[in-house]
């Protein structure tokens, strides 16, 4: 990503140049590469103010002898090569996600829609049962009717809760 423009780009950059050390720095500063220099040899231009103040501001520096460790530019190419794998297994790895993320997606607005669909017939049901219940119970007292309704609507909504558990994938429950 592009670091000046990419949001926390810059965090995760500065966190890749601490990862794995033992003493890690704040004292980092991204210094822009100018492009008009690029062809030029022993080129002199200012420096911009932001990079004095960040030299002034750096704590002195002991590096003892024992603490330096010899640069392998033999094994470059083949740990860039390593990365660059990495790199690459990564990206597979992201766009496999995210196809697998549409696809729930894509289920769960399928099941938002049976929910909703066995909504609307639960309180089809429960309407004309309630309307059976009052036409057949006409006769009798109106605390049996509303037993007899309770009963009714408390064995269709279990029914219903059990069906519509059986149809939800377990990571939605």
């Amino acid at each position: 990503g592009n670091l000046a423009t990419e949001k926390y780009a810059k965090e995760r950059f500065f966190a890749c140049l601490n990862h794995g050390r033992k003493k890690t720095t704040e004292q980092i500063h991204l210094y822009y590469r100018k492009d008009e220099l690029e062809d030029e040899e022993d080129a002199v231009h200012d420096v911009d103010l932001c990079f004095r103040l960040f030299v002034k501001q750096l704590p002195p520096v002991k590096i003892l002898e024992e603490e330096v460790l010899n640069v392998k530019t033999s094994e470059y190419e083949a740990m860039r090569e390593k990365v660059e794998a990495e790199i690459k297994t990564l990206r597979d790895d992201k766009l496999h996600l995210q196809e697998n993320i549409k696809e729930m997606e894509e289920q769960n607005k399928e099941l938002k829609g049976q929910l909703e669909e066995a909504e609307a017939r639960r309180q089809e049901i429960l309407r004309y049962s309630l309307m059976d219940s009052a036409t057949d119970n006409i006769a009798t007292s109106k605390s049996s009717c509303f037993v007899a309704a309770s009963a009714c609507i408390f064995a269709l909504q279990a029914h219903f809760l059990a069906h519509l558990m059986r149809k939800i994938p377990w990571y939605l429950r």
